[in-house]
C-alpha cells in the first residue's frame, strides 16, 4: 500500500505513540533493556472512566467496556490478565494492555528512535505523527524535556 501511495504522489507519515502492546517482541526487549515504565498498582475501574472531561471519560468507559466483552475476540490473547490491568500495563483501543516507553530516558529514548528509523528505512515511510499520549494512570508522567527524542525523529 505504501509503494502503490508514494507512486501516487502521496508522502506517508504513520502515527506513534510511545506504547507497546504487551504481547509484542518490541515490548519484551524494552522490559528486557529496562526501557520501560514501571508502575504500581494500576488504576481501578472507577479511576480509569472518571478522569477528564466527558469525551475523555466516555472514550475511557468504552475501552473498558470493550476489553470486558473481549471485543474483537481474543484482542488479549498473549497479553495476559484477562481484562484486569496488572502493574505498569495501560489501557488503549481494542488492544492487548500496553506500556509506556520511559521518555525520561536517553538511552530508552534512543532505542525507541532507532527502532522508528529502521522501519522507516525497510518500508519507505516519510515521516511520523508522534502522540505523546496521556494516561488515567496517575504514575505515568511523561516529561515536558522531549527535545532529544523530536531531535534524532
Amino acid at each position: 500500500m505504501i509503494v502503490s501511495l508514494k507512486k501516487e504522489g502521496f508522502l506517508v507519515t504513520v502515527w506513534v505513540m510511545p506504547f507497546l502492546q504487551e504481547g509484542s517482541v518490541a515490548c519484551a526487549e524494552a522490559r528486557r533493556l529496562g526501557h520501560l515504565i514501571e508502575g504500581g498498582d494500576p488504576p481501578s475501574i472507577a479511576r480509569e472512566i472518571s478522569v477528564g472531561g466527558a469525551g475523555e471519560r466516555l472514550g475511557s468507559t468504552v475501552k473498558v467496556l470493550v476489553d470486558l466483552v473481549d471485543f474483537p475476540p481474543g484482542h488479549w490473547d498473549g497479553g495476559g490478565g484477562g481484562w484486569a490491568l496488572q502493574s505498569g500495563q495501560l489501557r488503549w483501543w481494542g488492544t492487548q494492555p500496553v506500556r509506556a516507553i520511559d521518555l525520561t530516558s536517553d538511552a530508552a529514548i534512543a532505542w525507541f528512535v532507532s527502532r522508528l528509523k529502521a522501519l522507516q528505512a525497510r518500508v519507505g515511510i516519510d515521516g511520523f505523527k508522534v502522540r505523546i499520549g496521556l494516561s488515567p494512570n496517575p504514575k505515568t508522567v511523561f516529561p515536558s524535556r522531549l527535545t532529544l527524542f523530536f531531535q534524532l525523529v
